[in-house]
């Protein structure tokens, strides 16, 4: 059913690595330390950052060597590293995907970089590692909304991003890949990236005023998955600490690499991409996918209509769903902030008319036995009342909800989770009619309301409270303390649903506000 309902068009079209191959050529930089400090030794050499003000900035690093000809499909290696000083002033290009917001991009399989905001003084701080969302099909660091500036300096940290693999060339699986691995699996190449990201980070980050021993993974939609993902594989469990999953569902929603029922196999699931590169006979795969064009691997998924990219559950990367895993204290047990936003869904449904009889016949379709009471939950009684009734139970149904139970999953364990409710409004512009959308969020907690272009706007009063007191929460929670503001925001737990709201009127604490929806939807079977 899950696969089924992620592929509605108007719904939702999202936001164990074993030790890396020595370097075939190691860098030998000048041991002494640089006296410049915008020039910093990693392990692969010399990079050169800018100064922004009270920050350094440093732009497309390389953590991993580039995935093209024999290494595509391939788990990352690590980069052979620089002879002389890298100029570390330009974002790496994105991951190849489709075009964005129907602009061409100029993209590159070279792509494996990540980018740091660090201060400019000698001090020791926690450390932010963002992922990137865009439906494991999208999105890379260059993008103004995911500028970490402001958050460097409003939360305390030394921030870092990356881009990693995406669409068919990050996650597609096939037998014939699998039979080169060490382990017998394939896909999730885009999740290697990401702990190789990490590796990178514990072996360089103190280079630029960063504790390796106080890493804080925080993503958002697809990024928040990857946090889910990272939770259940093994092989990250000591390269972060505490992790942040902003509007990223119930962390259960994974197939399995390989299933009895072709419906839910990774491996069945990728043959329709398989077969449109024209890539079926199984004597030759791997080598056929390599030989094809970087264009051919876009062009055949976004030819496929709603196809699904997400993580697989391996056995081995990925050795189950992260909801499972943690409610049962399967795996390290780390203190999380989890969370979702009022209107989630209302992202997808800018500029369609939703009638009644529209709503009504969306419900019939995928739940016809509980139709009827869904309808009495959220009412459409005009058009108006339709769209955001359609909203409503979508963001129920896919994000606030499955939050929340997973909240209550993993809260009581020996680390804290806190949960979050976002639902701040934009005052102004073409974004303010859409309420606390998917993905708004970042616009205060990055502080990046005047990077979006033509739908910039200027933050109300309230909306700048908003991104101080979520870059202060934020901040708190990286240092390993509980987030605040508000003070003494306890963690969840089941009996007392404590939230921390960031709202127009006030960052407070409130009773989970949607908990008797989501109890409804769970005595239907539709949520946990």
């Amino acid at each position: 059913m899950i696969r089924t309902l992620l592929s509605l068009p108007v719904i939702f079209a999202l936001v164990a690595c074993p030790e890396p191959e020595a370097p075939t050529q190691s860098p030998e930089p000048d041991a002494e330390i640089p006296i410049d400090p915008l020039l910093i030794t990693t392990k692969q050499g010399l990079v050169l950052g800018q100064e922004d003000g009270d920050l350094r900035v440093f732009k497309g690093i390389p953590y991993a060597a580039a995935p093209v000809g024999e290494l595509r499909f391939k788990r990352p290696e690590r980069h052979p590293g620089w002879q002389e000083t890298r100029d570390a002033s330009q974002f790496m290009p994105p991951c190849p995907q489709g075009d964005r917001f129907g602009v061409p991009m100029d993209w590159d399989e070279d792509c494996l970089g990540l980018n740091i905001w660090a201060h400019n003084d000698d001090a020791t701080r926690p450390v932010m590692v963002w992922i990137h969302g865009g439906s494991f099909t999208q999105g890379s660091t260059d993008l103004g909304l995911y500028n970490l500036e402001h958050l460097a300096r409003g939360s305390n940290v030394v921030a870092v991003s990356f881009n990693y693999r995406l669409g068919a060339l990050g996650f597609l699986a096939a037998e014939s890949l699998a039979a080169e691995d060490p382990d017998q699996v394939s896909g999730n190449y885009g999740i290697r990236d990401q702990i190789a990201a990490l590796e990178w980070v514990q072996d360089n980050i103190a280079a630029f005023g960063g504790n390796p021993d106080q890493v804080t993974v925080f993503g958002e939609s697809a990024g928040g998955m990857s946090v889910c993902t990272l939770l259940a594989a093994p092989a990250a469990e000591n390269l972060f600490h505490r992790g942040i999953i902003q509007s990223g569902g119930g962390c259960w929603a994974y197939p399995q690499l390989r299933d009895e029922s072709p419906a839910v196999s990774g491996i069945e699931h990728w043959q329709t991409i398989i077969d449109a590169l024209g890539c079926d006979d199984s004597e030759a795969v791997s080598a056929c996918l390599r030989s094809k064009p970087t264009s051919a691997f876009v062009n055949a998924v976004g030819n496929q209509e709603n196809f699904d990219v997400r993580p697989v559950v391996d056995g081995h990367l990925v050795i189950g769903q992260a909801y499972d895993l943690m409610a049962r204290r399967q795996v390290a047990d780390k203190a999380l902030l989890v969370g979702a936003n009022a209107h989630e869904s209302t992202f997808w449904q800018a500029g369609v008319e939703i009638t009644p009889d529209r709503f009504r016949t969306t419900l019939e379709t995928y739940f016809p036995m509980q139709a009827e009471r869904l309808m009495t939950m959220y009412p459409a009684t005009d058009n108006i009342g339709a769209w955001w009734a359609h909203a409503q139970f979508w963001s129920d149904f896919y994000f606030i909800c499955p939050m929340f139970a997973f909240a209550q999953a993993t809260s009581g364990g020996q680390e804290p989770t806190y949960a979050y409710f976002f639902n701040h409004t934009v005052s102004q512009g073409p974004l303010s009619y859409m309420g606390a959308s998917h993905s708004y969020e970042l616009f205060y907690l990055f502080s990046v309301h005047d990077q979006l272009g033509e739908y910039s706007f200027t933050p109300s009063p309230a909306g700048e409270r908003i991104s101080r007191d979520m870059q202060a929460a934020w901040g708190a929670f990286a240092a390993g303390e509980a987030p605040a503001p508000p003070s003494q925001w306890p963690a969840y737990e089941a009996t007392t649903e404590s939230i921390g709201t960031f709202a127009s009127l006030a960052t407070s604490l409130k009773k989970n506000v949607d908990a008797s929806r989501c109890q409804e939807l769970r005595s239907m079977g539709l949520s946990r």
